[in-house]
């Protein structure tokens, strides 16, 4: 009987495919020593680690930059708010005086110097190294505020008024320019992107709205006060609004005031829902607000309005300063969060480094004590088996540990043993 041939196993399919996936990593072994086996393995674990530590520090230091601008723009704004408070003062005094109140000259003149003060301050703050730059929009405006606290200029009321207005306005598109470049408009925090919204764009709209009423509503009641019939009017300038004019331009502050008084509502509203510290101004703000919108409508909805232009101004300046009040607790927050928010990412970094150092360290420990390790045990194998080539079969061959490399070497001490 023949015997049978014996045939290898077959292999099946992901066996076949194991070997094919392995192959070029076993070559790869077997062609190194140990030493360049652990060199190897420690390339390949600390490479990728230390490109991910560098795009996680990388980002970091990203988020530091625009929590910087962040900062920088903040206090741009902090500048912004007096400067249009300033320009406002002027507006109201340098009227007065170019219809004939020589008793505002002097107030004019302190005013003058108060806006002077608010530009230089401005401009020392962007003077300093920025990460951004606002010098494109406030070179031209700070021409054209410099030439309003010198006095030079137009010398009619209505054209002086209109110039001041587009001042104002142009303080508050340079305070948007400030908003998108800093990124405070942009920022990714709910909290600070509220405050930073009322302060940027809901603020500025508020107070200019009670700034021009309160102006143009105390000509008015003044008016009424001295002259009621008188035929010397405010509005014998042919340039300057007629009563009626004026009152409809008070209808649409009142209007804005309304829209402005919804919008910080809601803005205040969402910054506190989003985990802000209640702002301890806004409900004296919001009241006084919305009660100035509510005179005007009382008083100026009649071609007969009614009432002391003192008490209105007074109203009307006391809604400013609330408002003031507002903006300047809004702002020193938003600061605040902006400093904790850069000295967390400051911790961020120390702790990510400093954990990334100590990881390597420890890696490069534990590699550099395996390489010694496993060479000594190498060494101690090597001994005990060129002591059985050359017949010596007393050598005791001792491993220490607790690994395969230590039960080959008693293997080995045993093997001499029953050798011997």
């Amino acid at each position: 009987m023949t015997p049978s041939k014996s045939h290898p196993p077959h292999e099946s399919g992901p066996g076949r495919w194991s070997r094919l996936v392995m192959a070029p990593g076993a070559l790869l072994m077997f062609s190194l020593r140990m030493h360049g086996k652990l060199t190897l393995l420690a390339a390949s674990v600390l490479l990728p680690m230390t490109l991910l530590m560098g795009l996680s520090l990388q980002m970091l230091f990203d988020q530091r930059q625009v929590n910087r601008a962040e900062q920088q723009g903040a206090t741009v704004v902090e500048r912004l708010l007096p400067l249009t408070l300033e320009v406002q003062k002027h507006r109201g005094l340098n009227e007065r005086v170019l219809r004939g109140d020589k008793a505002a000259d002097n107030q004019r003149s302190e005013a003058r110097t108060a806006l002077k003060a608010a530009i230089d301050r401005l401009d020392a703050e962007l003077s300093q190294p920025m990460d951004y730059q606002l010098d494109d929009a406030w070179q031209p405006l700070r021409t054209q505020l410099l030439e309003l606290a010198a006095g030079r200029g137009v010398d009619q009321p209505a054209p002086a008024y209109a110039v001041h207005t587009q001042a104002v306005e142009a303080i508050r598109q340079l305070g948007l320019l400030n908003g998108h470049r800093s990124g405070l408009v942009l920022d990714p925090v709910a909290h600070s992107y509220y405050l930073g919204d009322l302060l940027i764009g809901d603020m500025p709209l508020a107070m200019e709205a009670v700034a021009v009423a309160r102006h143009v509503g105390t000509q008015l009641l003044l008016q009424a006060q001295r002259q009621e019939n008188a035929p010397t009017d405010l509005a014998a300038d042919a340039k300057t609004p007629s009563a009626a004019e004026r009152r409809v331009l008070l209808m649409g502050q009142a209007a804005q005031m309304r829209r402005s008084l919804a919008d910080l509502d809601s803005r205040v509203a969402f910054y506190e829902r989003s985990g802000g510290v209640a702002l301890r101004a806004w409900p004296a703000a919001r009241d006084s607000l919305s009660a100035m919108a509510r005179q005007v409508d009382a008083l100026f909805a009649t071609d007969t309005p009614g009432g002391r232009g003192a008490d209105f101004f007074d109203k009307a300046t006391t809604t400013i300063d609330q408002l003031q009040g507002l903006a300047n607790e809004a702002a020193m927050d938003l600061q605040a969060q902006l400093a904790a928010r850069q000295a967390d990412n400051a911790r961020q970094v120390v702790l990510q480094a400093s954990l990334f150092m100590a990881g390597i360290a420890l890696l490069v420990y534990l590699l550099l004590s395996l390489h010694v390790t496993f060479q000594a045990s190498l060494r101690a194998l090597r001994r005990g088996t060129d002591a059985m080539a050359h017949g010596n079969l007393a050598h005791r061959t001792e491993v220490r540990g607790r690994d395969e490399l230590a039960e080959i070497g008693h293997n080995v001490d045993a093997t001499c043993a029953q050798l011997s």
